[in-house]
């Protein structure tokens, strides 16, 4: 078998990672953006920490990650 076909057919077996995400809820209902981020990547080595409008004026961190 060509060497370039079982290359491609082997790239169309992979998938893309999907996104997970999880809520670190504020305990005083403000986001710190620094800390966020700082979070996220301590619990997800890859992670990506933002701030987020919980709804009546809360702000949760959400940290996004690829799935295992």
């Amino acid at each position: 078998m060509n060497e370039k076909l079982i290359e491609v057919l082997g790239n169309v077996q992979q998938r893309p990672p999907r996104p997970c995400l999880d809520v670190f809820p504020s305990k005083t209902g403000k986001c710190n953006t620094n800390e966020c981020q700082s979070t996220c990547e301590k619990k997800k080595k890859q992670g990506a920490g933002i701030c987020s409008d919980a709804g009546q004026g809360r702000m949760d961190c959400l940290c996004y990650y690829h799935c295992p």
